[in-house]
């Protein structure tokens, strides 16, 4: 459930196809977490207590008006960037070759090249623990680097609307091509989680962390990535408590030599 593969056994796990099974199953669990692709997750091994909900293969609807895109939370990046293309729609080129769902980019504000999928959410609907849905207009939803009020107030998202505009075909082509070269050289192709901290006001997350001499080091079968140390891989039999220690030899490095906290982009699950 996890693109970097670690992890145990979880409790009660169930798929969810559509909005109405979604709700209902808030309603009935409260779960402890939705997941998408897992593209930020950690979780421990062993028992893991609780009720997980997936969005299934189904939860991917899509629909355009105009500049308009309408889509579910389950669609993934890479197939709703596609989609803005065939219609001649810019503004989705940042996404293209993320291993993530609209929703889960929405909730911590996605980024890359720049921009944030802040700049174009129209509005997205939303469920409350309660199970009450209702849409959330762009200035509603407190979008922040790397944040916004649904992961405070623990909102799931259903569905979202995004304002993109018209643009060349052939121009929104290249940037995606440009886009996925510079994932392809600059991200490592073993299991990860993507970015594991935040920026700093005092630079890059990577950079600290390479000048605090630790990229490439390795703790049994995890490692900060030696080509960007914003990165850990699994290399293949990492466990769970090596990547932890991984992630607290950076802050309490970064925290020596700059006195910068380091915050995390994972959540972790025990």
């Amino acid at each position: 459930m996890s693109t970097i593969k670690i992890g145990g056994e979880i409790e009660n796990f169930i798929t969810e196809e559509d909005e109405k099974e979604e709700i209902s199953a808030i309603k009935k669990y409260n779960p402890k977490l939705i997941i998408g692709c897992g593209s930020k997750i950690l979780f421990n091994e062993g028992h893991i207590k609780g009720t997980f909900l997936k969005l299934g293969k189904k939860f991917t609807r899509i629909k355009v008006n105009n500049v308009e895109l309408e889509a579910e939370a389950g669609i993934l990046l890479k197939d709703l960037s596609e989609t803005a293309y065939n219609y001649g729609l810019s503004g989705l080129e940042m996404i293209c070759g993320v291993p993530a769902t609209l929703g889960g980019a929405i909730a911590m504000n996605f980024g890359a090249f720049g921009a944030e999928i802040k700049d174009i959410v129209k509005k997205v609907m939303v469920i409350d623990l309660n199970g009450g849905s209702f849409w959330l207009e762009n200035k509603e939803i407190g979008f922040r680097y790397r944040g916004s009020k649904i992961l405070d107030n623990k909102l799931t998202v259903l569905r979202a609307v995004l304002e993109l505009k018209k643009e060349n075909k052939e121009l929104i082509l290249k940037k995606m091509k440009d886009n996925l070269k510079w994932r392809k050289e600059k991200q490592p192709n073993k299991p990860n989680f993507g970015s594991v901290f935040k920026n700093t006001k005092s630079g890059p997350a990577g950079l600290l962390i390479e000048r605090a001499g630790l990229k490439g080091h390795s703790i049994g079968g995890a490692k900060i990535w030696e080509n960007h140390a914003n990165f850990i891989v699994n290399l293949g039999n990492a466990a769970f408590k090596d990547v932890i220690q991984l992630i607290e030899l950076c802050r309490i490095k970064v925290k020596e030599i700059y006195n910068v906290d380091l915050e995390l982009e994972v959540r972790i699950i025990e």
